[in-house]
């Protein structure tokens, strides 16, 4: 009886710090608290954070993403391979062979890129080969956002790396996507890679009076891609 109570003990310590977690991803004060993600195991608090990439409410999903920069950061200055292994994990999940759909993954390989030189400098251009249609090219239009926003959110901070990959050669084709948000994405990953846009598509994009939905700069708001064509770095 002993021996069957220690085996539950992990189990419930696990559920206890999952919901511990999204007590916290669900607070008000959020920003305020995310820092006390760092005191907690974070081997464990990434497995749950992962999970909460897929959550249907796009509060906790963009929360989730924004944790996941933080704590996979500060992960990769204590022990590097074990944040790579966060980022292979995530990674994985972006492919067929995983049998999963890698909701949120791209987004968080932005986020966490953004926060950490090192993880930007050894897995940017896996992030952008999912863009390539000559690469790991994704069909799906919802990972295609999310891989168009996570090339955004890492142009924003590390430009010339992402123009090292040439990334806005492979976000050019997704102006013309049928889909909007695709194009609202593109519109915006396009901006921060190129203030001056001289392709004729672009063209397009600034007359484009569809709406969409964004997370940007810790908030989620609705705007027209003609409005994130014009002034896209500055959103």
């Amino acid at each position: 009886m002993a021996g069957a109570m220690n085996r539950l003990k992990p189990q419930v310590r696990g559920r206890q710090l999952k919901r511990q977690i999204r007590a916290l991803i669900e607070r008000p004060d959020f920003d305020a608290k995310i820092n006390q993600l760092l005191d907690m195991p974070k081997g464990s608090v990434t497995h749950v954070l992962i999970a909460l990439l897929t959550d249907t409410n796009p509060v906790i999903k963009w929360r989730a993403v924004k944790a996941m920069g933080i704590v996979t950061a500060d992960l990769a200055n204590q022990d590097m391979e074990s944040a790579r292994a966060v980022m292979r994990r995530l990674i994985w999940s972006l492919y067929e062979e995983s049998g999963g759909i890698g909701w949120g993954a791209s987004e968080a390989l932005g986020e966490i890129m953004a926060c950490h030189e090192g993880l930007a400098e050894e897995f940017a251009q896996i992030l952008v080969s999912f863009a390539m249609e000559n690469g790991s090219f994704l069909e799906f239009e919802p990972l295609q956002c999310g891989v168009l926003w996570g090339i955004a959110r890492l142009a924003q901070v590390r430009p010339p790396l992402l123009h090292s990959l040439n990334a806005l050669e492979y976000v050019i084709p997704f102006f013309d996507s049928k889909d909007p948000t695709v194009r609202g994405m593109a519109a915006l990953a396009g901006g921060l890679l190129e203030d001056v846009i001289n392709h004729p598509p672009w063209d397009r994009l600034i007359n484009d009076q569809s709406e969409i939905s964004l997370y940007w700069k810790d908030e989620c708001k609705t705007v027209k891609i003609c409005d994130l064509a014009k002034k896209p770095w500055i959103m």
